[in-house]
């Protein structure tokens, strides 16, 4: 593994996050998949045993929760405060499955008018939040901070992004931001003025 480690940092400049290898990216990437989506488990009985599927708006969106389970990250079930996911040997982090809860602070829902969907977490594993978000490649691209973005990364993601187009592929981006206690703070005060905004209409 090359080390080309990857510092995620919050707006405020006061934390971040370092994915050290290309392992740890990768990991960072099947989690998000794992917990940003608005599927649903359910179990079947096939052959005598207990089989878990997953329901959702899309075959897209089922396709990515299943390839983040092939990799060891196991989405369970969700509540409106709380994501339940496995982590299994797959993963490469751990010898025996381990539960993990993840505390969501806001989902909001993809909307075609928005063109992605995005889950604010404290996530178990280190304890910070993030901001976890997929979508459209032209939505998620303008999100991006300006600050942080790589220009050889930039630049390998147009490449790819315009072979698929050529090849009639769809694509979709990821991205995830770590957010500060401050900022935190803010972004909550915000929400709750919005939704307040909302509901006096």
């Amino acid at each position: 593994h090359s080390e080309n480690p990857l510092v995620i940092t919050s707006l405020n400049g006061k934390t971040n996050m370092k994915l050290k290898s290309e392992s740890d990216k990768v990991r960072e990437l099947v989690k998000l998949l794992s917990v940003c989506h608005d599927c649903e488990a359910e179990e079947a009985k096939v052959d005598g045993k207990n089989i878990k599927f997953y329901q959702g708006a899309s075959p897209d969106e089922i396709t990515l929760v299943d390839f983040a389970r092939d990799q060891g990250f196991e989405f369970d079930e969700a509540t409106d405060k709380t994501i339940y996911t496995t982590l299994n040997p797959e993963s490469g982090l751990v010898d025996e499955p381990e539960r993990r809860e993840y505390e969501i602070h806001k989902k909001i829902a993809f909307t075609s008018a928005r063109a992605r969907m995005s889950v604010l977490l404290t996530d178990p594993d280190d304890g910070k939040i993030k901001l976890y978000i997929k979508g459209a490649d032209t939505k998620i691209k303008a999100l991006l901070d300006p600050k942080q973005k790589d220009s050889e990364v930039m630049d390998k993601l147009e490449d790819f992004l315009e072979n698929a187009s050529t090849q009639g592929l769809r694509t979709l981006l990821m991205a995830c931001r770590v957010i500060d206690p401050q900022e935190f703070d803010q972004i909550q005060r915000a929400l709750k003025e919005a939704e307040a905004d909302v509901t006096n209409a």
